[in-house]
């Protein structure tokens, strides 16, 4: 380009020198970017860093340039290069203005990484310039390596490039805030963790975290206040492996779901699970009755709760005139195994199976059927996609696009892999309002079939993540076939988009053996056999980064006619199993909300049971024009943050001593913290551990926001809340009452402030030892200090707390343990007695070693009589041979009084998993099945 140097010289203040300019980008105007690598060397210590400049050409072209984005040459940074071809011209385009002869026919695609703490940043170029991109590399190879033997060019470890601050804050354009969708797995990840690393004394990137602060500032105020509306959009998502068969029954039950009254949710509220956390988010008793009125807050020991990662909304807002429809706006189904043929393997170009299986689809929505139309679809083998909408929603879909990949035999046969489509959804603002004046929400459904068999079991882990990076919409992908919608060509990711859901059959197993999840399956006798079964499920052991919840219905694999079957018609040599799954994930900027997940026993005609999900998703109606004019005035009014002024951003804090008075356990005490911004400019602010790869704060202690930026003479508040959990106890029991905590509030290109949290910690019998509750002088609640337990010698026999629950139960047999086990009339007395009963269970799980010491569960697998469990006994440590005879005699007399023959079956399916322990995701060799748990048991109360 010519001029380009002298136009990159023009944005450069006097102190930074031009090392190399490139022209680089698509052949498009528009699209085309300036690369630049500039230097500044400081004159005392002669230290030179290095920056890519990225500019690009302003409206009016002769303002020249302008800065899009400064990448920082630092030990996180990273340039490679890679041959590509240039995309095809479509010549019936009229939107092409180069002719074929004008184009070279080959170049580089060039990529920028810039790594920071866990967070990568990446831009990519194509460039046909060989010569320049030769210069380019050579000059960020320069300045990547040390300036001088010894030292360090390290971005994260020096105070500099504040030269860069000019070029941010100034030059910065402020349509750099587009409506575009981040990578879902890390929009849901806490705003914090996407900054440096950084500590007391230590900064961290203060510049690249002000660019991230300042950006997601601009973009929320933007949003919100170009926000004119919400829209629901129901969508149903199902998924059946269809064993090779074609429709022989009625679909609706599947395709249509259950309906319920209206008004009313279709089921209860599920419980959530989270695979980030390995752990079930399961609602405590004493934690909603210790939630803050009017919150609706509860807190979990082991998973954050979905409604931190998808804003559950009410499904039945009277402010959204879409609920008078009750039927879904969208059907997205997903099939496997629809063609076992070994000519698919080979070649497939018929569309007949898929032709049958939407024509069933159809059928099965009877009269409603004319209100609907197939968009789009893809088929790679025997996995299928279909999308369908409401005719009347069709013009509000655009830019259809699918994919697949293949993962199969040789790990690309398409017999196992995945097939995934992405479409955007526009919601109405008004009957005068262009439709392209509201943003698009994105959608991506994925629908995949992974590697069968328990041992298969890595395979399907790595299959998971490989699908997860090869799936790309506009690299190789093509316009979804049967859809009128328009097509897009830019390179996409699944998780790229504002909503996805991942139809699957993830063929994970159960870790327990053939003949007890049979024996749990069907029997009467275990409580929640759903829930109990799933937590063995090898899917926990997964990092699948999606949501799901647990299945409330039977398992959906294996059923095979013709062949050896059970008495619940499960396949006799297969394990049954939820091989089949529904997945999802969320912005957190839209709202969703699981009403339903259910499997169809109904239909029979394949080896697998459907699965269905009906789901409520709520989006902001932004108005795409508003959004941007509020972003150039946010931009405008947030000023230079620092800019070549030099100034420093001054923050006053109104007391910073915190005093939380007395933390119990799982009782909520909040605080908050004043700040008020005293300076010129906006201060940027985050708290940093005292220690590089510390926490912040302690695991009971919460800050937010953790981060923020406050603009001259605002005030912000910062809430600070303790929050004591089982794992939390465990750890305070043992140290002294007195809470101390120092944290540090730091101000980007500013100062420190430390900020002290005090409190006094009640102690509590939950999550504690048995071999400390039995030294205990009095009251727990008495002790000052951890050193005040009795001697061990003076020890009582078992633990005060646990035997008066165990005499209060005894003297109130019957309704005490039937107030656990089953539901019984409500009366006070068995509201209270429900209660005893509840909270022995809460604090013999809550105890930080089970009763029965898990080097002994093995043994306890191997008797095989009454006589030899009672010699094992004398194996346990004394309190908890104490604890074990007092409860089980209880338990015993229950089961004996009880008129149910079952009773004493159900008291030990509940017991047992308690008393003996384990953690049911890790595999180790003291691991015992459940069986074995509830036989060890009953030799004591049967």
């Amino acid at each position: 380009m010519p001029g380009t140097e002298s136009m990159v010289l023009e944005v450069l203040n006097p102190t930074e020198d031009l090392c190399r300019s490139s022209c680089w980008g698509d052949f498009d105007i528009p699209n085309q970017r300036t690369l630049a690598i500039v230097s500044n060397k400081d004159e005392e210590t002669e230290f030179e860093e290095g920056c890519v400049f990225v500019l690009k050409g302003q409206h009016d072209q002769s303002a020249g340039l302008e800065v899009e984005r400064v990448i920082p040459i630092s030990n996180g940074f990273s340039i490679s290069m890679a041959q590509a071809k240039l995309p095809t011209v479509h010549f019936q385009s009229p939107t092409v203005t180069n002719s074929l002869h004008e184009q070279p026919r080959s170049g580089f695609n060039v990529t920028i990484e810039l790594r920071e703490a866990s967070q990568t940043e990446s831009s990519s170029f194509f460039t046909s310039d060989i010569q320049s991109l030769r210069s380019v590399l050579g000059e960020c190879r320069r300045l990547r390596e040390p300036s001088e033997p010894g030292s360090a060019s390290n971005f994260q470890a020096t105070p500099g490039f504040k030269w860069l601050l000019p070029y941010i804050a100034q030059n910065a354009s402020a349509p750099g805030f587009p409506l575009v969708p981040r990578d879902l797995r890390h929009a849901v990840r806490p705003f914090h963790e996407r900054l440096s690393s950084a500590s007391a004394g230590f900064p961290g990137n203060g510049i690249s975290d002000i660019h991230l602060l300042r950006d997601e500032w601009i973009h929320t105020r933007a949003r919100s206040r170009a926000c004119r509306g919400k829209h629901g959009l129901r969508i149903r998502v199902g998924s059946f492996n269809v064993n090779g068969q074609l429709p022989s029954q009625d679909l609706s039950v599947w395709v249509r779901g259950s309906r319920p009254a209206a008004g009313n949710p279709i089921i209860p509220p599920l419980k959530q699970v989270s695979p980030l956390s390995l752990g079930e988010v399961a609602s405590d008793p004493l934690e909603k009755v210790q939630a803050p009125a009017g919150t609706g807050e509860t807190k979990n020991d082991r998973a954050p709760s979905l409604a931190s990662v998808s804003t559950l909304v009410n499904p039945t807002d009277p402010s959204d005139a879409s609920q008078t429809d009750m039927d879904p706006d969208v059907f997205v189904l997903g099939f496997q195994e629809l063609d076992l043929s070994t000519e698919a393997l080979i070649y497939s170009t018929s569309t007949t199976r898929e032709d049958a299986w939407c024509m069933a689809v159809f059928a099965s929505l009877g009269e409603k059927a004319i209100m609907y139309e197939k968009v789009a679809s893809r088929q790679l083998v025997g996995i299928l996609i279909v999308a369908i909408v409401k005719k009347s929603l069709k013009s509000r879909f655009t830019n259809a696009q699918t994919c697949a990949a293949g993962a199969g035999i040789l790990g690309i046969m398409g017999n196992k892999g995945a097939t995934a489509m992405r479409m955007e959804f526009r919601p109405p603002l008004d009957d005068d309002a262009d439709i392209e004046s509201v943003a698009p929400i994105s959608l991506t459904f994925v629908n995949s079939h992974l590697a069968a068999f328990d041992e298969m079991f890595e395979k399907r882990n790595s299959d998971f993540q490989d699908l997860s990076k090869r799936l790309v919409f506009g690299s190789g992908s093509v316009q979804a076939r049967d859809s009128e919608l328009d097509s897009v060509s830019a390179p996409i990711q699944v998780y790229e988009c504002d909503a996805l859901f991942w139809m699957v059959n993830l063929n994970y197993r159960l870790n327990l053996p053939d003949g007890h999840v049979r024996d749990i399956l069907s029997s009467e006798q275990w409580d929640n056999k759903y829930d109990t079964l799933l937590k063995y499920d090898q899917v926990f052991q997964v990092l699948l980064g999606a949501r799901f919840h647990m299945a409330s219905h039977c398992s959906t694999y294996r059923f095979s006619p013709g062949i050896p079957r059970d008495k619940m018609g499960y396949d006799t040599k297969r394990k049954p199993a939820w091989t089949d799954r529904i997945l999802h994930l969320v912005n957190p900027t839209t709202g969703l909300c699981q009403m339903s997940y259910s499997g169809f026993p109904e239909i029979t005609m394949s080896d697998h049971r459907p699965v269905g999900a009906d789901f409520h998703l709520t989006t902001d109606i932004l108005h795409i024009g508003l959004y941007e004019a509020e972003a150039r005035h946010l931009h405008e009014k947030i000023g230079p943050m620092g800019g070549a002024s030099q100034a420093r951003p001054s923050l006053k804090i109104d007391n910073p001593s915190v005093d939380l008075g007395t933390v119990r356990y799982k009782r909520r005490v909040s605080r908050t913290l004043n700040l008020e911004n005293t300076g010129d400019i906006p201060c940027a602010y985050r708290f940093v551990p005292l220690q590089l790869n510390s926490p912040i704060h302690p695991e009971w202690l919460e800050v937010s926001p953790i981060a923020g930026i406050i603009l001259p003479g605002e005030a912000g508040v910062v809430d600070i809340t303790a929050f004591v959990d089982n794992h939390a106890a465990s750890r305070l029991n043992v140290s002294g009452r007195e809470l101390d905590v120092t944290l540090i509030l730091h101000t980007m290109l500013g100062k420190d402030h430390f900020i002290s949290v005090t409190g006094k910690y009640d102690y509590t019998c939950f999550a504690n030892t048995v071999s400390r509750l039995v030294r205990l002088p009095g009251p727990i609640r008495s002790l000052d200090s951890p050193k005040d337990l009795l001697p061990v010698a003076n020890a009582v026999n078992a633990p005060r707390e646990i035997m008066r629950l165990i005499k209060w139960m005894m003297a109130n047999t019957t309704l005490a343990v039937e107030g656990v086990i089953s539901e019984i009339r409500e009366t006070a007395e068995a509201s209270i007695c429900r209660a005893y009963g509840s909270t022995l269970l809460q604090l013999l799980e809550s105890l930080a070693e089970p009763i029965v010491p898990v080097s002994l569960h093995p043994q306890c697998a191997q008797m095989t009589s009454r006589d030899e469990a009672f010699e094992l006994l004398e194996e346990f440590p004394a309190a908890s041979v104490n604890i074990w005879i007092s409860l089980t005699a209880f338990l015993h007399f229950v089961g004996q009084t009880s008129k149910d023959a079952n009773k004493v079956f159900h008291i030990a399916t509940t017991f047992a998993p308690v008393l003996l322990k384990s953690d049911p995701y890790t595999l180790s060799p003291t691991s015992i099945t459940l069986h074995d748990k509830r036989d060890f048991l009953m030799f004591f109360i049967g």
